[in-house]
């Protein structure tokens, strides 16, 4: 059902914002919408995921232990490895078997950072063994435009400062960036199912459109949310046929995707930065578990999770420099949020970093070095003052 619930909201995002929630990142009202969630000890499975969401835009991945989760995954999910040996460097093994493949897939369960922040540490590695192509479920807007600003502007989980940061070291880098995401028209009255198989073969068909133009010799990595990246066609999902993007991409495009599970298995760790694990079985085969054991990957990794590491900085502190906010913009009142935007970008652009504050709290930005805006909004979204700073 959580599964079920995901897919449906993102075919409504898709469509149209119309939930009030999702509006959020655009009214700017963080404070009042956040004094009333964290006050409520049941949240309505139908918005649960999406103040999540919105807990990340803000800047506060502290407030995701304070949040009613019952109706989404657990903040630590530790698989039964009885019987399986550790692999001895997992991530070297990925890259060794997905070399025979053109796209290697990852995932995302959009309610934490731990897969964006892997993202982002290995990207250089990606580059170095040959990848030169990303493809992000999360651009939905079409195709990337021109202005790289405004790139990023379209897409809706972009407004999460680890995942925006991903995309830019990216860029730097020099991969080619390309969206994929499902064109293809879903109406309202369209069945759920029905929709949810609408929008996975609009996506293989996007990405199979791309490919054909990517040189033999360099490769893909798609980075994309949940149970897309799975390959089995024999699935159903409350009761109803259910057939994957990467499985379509495999069956109906002949493009066969190496994928990694990120998201269904986690283990204590004292430092976010500690490696991913991977396990194998006795024939020599990766060990998967949870849910995509049935569903179908072709290895999965067990990220670290820091258990008492709720900070709103555990992650946003390795995309910049620790950056305070100017003391003639935090007191202009006691609830503010705070966006970083670099000066020379329009005003459709998307933040660096965005920090929400309440009473009695000073919590910095990161950013890199260069010049930005910070823009102050009060509590019910008020644009309240903007000020020039430059980080070292």
């Amino acid at each position: 059902m959580r599964t079920m619930l995901l897919v449906l909201v993102f075919i409504l995002l898709s469509a149209t914002e119309s939930a009030p929630e999702l509006r959020v990142h655009k009214s700017k009202a963080y404070g009042d919408y956040f004094r009333h969630y964290l006050e409520k000890e049941v949240i309505d499975r139908q918005v649960a995921q999406e103040v999540v969401w919105n807990a990340l835009f803000a800047g506060r991945y502290d407030f995701l232990p304070k949040l009613d989760r019952s109706n989404l995954w657990p903040l630590v999910r530790e698989c039964a490895v009885e019987g399986a040996s550790p692999v001895a460097e997992p991530f070297a093994r990925v890259l060794k078997e997905a070399a025979s493949h053109r796209v290697m897939a990852f995932n995302e369960d959009h309610y934490d950072l731990r897969q964006r922040f892997f993202l982002l540490q290995n990207l250089e590695a990606f580059w170095a063994a040959g990848y030169r192509h990303i493809g992000y479920e999360a651009l939905w807007a079409g195709e990337p435009g021109e202005n790289f600003a405004e790139t990023l502007h379209a897409g809706f989980f972009f407004n999460e400062a680890v995942m925006a940061a991903t995309m830019r070291k990216a860029r730097a880098l020099g991969f080619e960036i390309f969206a994929y995401e499902s064109q293809e028209r879903i109406y309202a009255d369209t069945d759920w199912a029905d929709a949810m198989n609408i929008r996975e073969a609009g996506q293989a068909k996007r990405i199979a459109e791309y490919m054909s133009g990517v040189p033999e010799n360099e490769q893909v990595l798609l980075w994309a949310g949940g149970h897309h990246i799975t390959k089995r066609t024999d699935q159903t999902l409350e009761g109803r046929s259910i057939v994957w993007m990467a499985a379509r991409l495999k069956r109906d495009h002949k493009i066969d995707a190496y994928s990694v599970d990120l998201t269904n298995c986690q283990y204590s760790a004292g430092n976010e930065n500690d490696p991913a694990r991977g396990y194998e079985q006795v024939d020599g085969n990766w060990q998967v578990s949870n849910l995509f054991e049935q569903w179908g990957v072709d290895a999965q990794f067990h990220l670290p999770v820091v258990v008492d590491g709720y900070t709103p900085d555990r992650y946003r502190k390795h995309i910049g420099r620790q950056t305070e906010v100017p003391r003639v913009l935090r007191e202009l009142s006691d609830t503010l949020f705070v966006q970083a935007f670099a000066s020379e970008e329009p005003e459709t652009a998307t933040a660096y970093d965005s920090i929400l504050m309440f009473p009695g709290e000073a919590l910095p930005l990161y950013l890199p070095a260069g010049d930005f805006k910070l823009e102050g909004y009060g509590s019910d979204g008020t644009r309240l003052g903007a000020i020039d700073i430059t980080v070292e």
